[in-house]
């Protein structure tokens, strides 16, 4: 029963709700037609004005919906070309995401970015808490103020990549290349585990990974 609804094409359910409402007011009208005290102009009144008030409701929760679920489509559209092999499309998507406030409001926690090509992408202030970024190409890349806690960093090029002020606490940073990488004022902790594997402590020396 549900899968059959769920089939109904738009037109068909604009047709089910319009013949419901002529049937429901045609019962109400033959209700008032054949009482004792029938008057047709105060039911005809009184029918004009529910349908006036349903019709402004409905039209309320259809722009409403419009907007949530547009906004919604519109936004993982936009995620989906961040993760586009072509770093010009995903330029084009993180500039969106910027304008919308999406970089950097927790859309893009535990977003699947894997083998994403964004190279001289500016994803400063992007939350990317949790996300998936093993292996992204992130070549010359500003990432300044961006939220990469518990990020999986593995086998991505941060080759000359703008990390300033950048928090990495319990990043995954396993193979990644760090080349040239600016890591002034980044955040890490001992739960980062660094390109070689071993987990961060205050005594590392990050230039051993950034020094080409």
């Amino acid at each position: 029963m549900l899968k059959r609804l769920s089939d109904l094409s738009n037109r068909q359910v604009l047709g089910v709700l319009l013949l419901f409402t002529l049937l429901s007011s045609g019962y109400s009208l033959v209700i008032n037609l054949t009482s004792e005290h029938a008057n047709f102009a105060e039911w005809g009144e009184s029918w004009l004005q529910n349908f006036s008030t349903e019709m402004f409701g409905a039209l309320l929760t259809f722009v409403l919906l419009e907007i949530v679920i547009g906004n919604r489509q519109d936004k993982e559209t936009l995620v989906r070309q961040l993760r586009s092999s072509s770093s010009e499309e995903s330029k084009r998507a993180a500039e969106e995401l910027w304008e919308h406030g999406w970089l950097s409001d927790g859309s893009l926690k535990k977003a699947y970015l894997r083998n994403a090509n964004l190279q001289e992408v500016d994803l400063s202030d992007a939350f990317f808490q949790q996300a998936d970024l093993a292996k992204a190409i992130l070549i010359r890349a500003k990432i300044r103020n961006a939220t990469l806690r518990n990020t999986d960093l593995r086998e991505s090029n941060l080759q000359e990549a703008d990390l300033t002020l950048a928090d990495l606490r319990g990043a995954l940073l396993v193979s990644a290349n760090l080349q040239g990488a600016n890591l002034e004022n980044a955040i890490f902790d001992e739960s980062t585990t660094l390109p070689n594997g071993e987990k961060w402590t205050p005594d590392t020396d990050m230039s051993v990974f950034t020094s080409p």
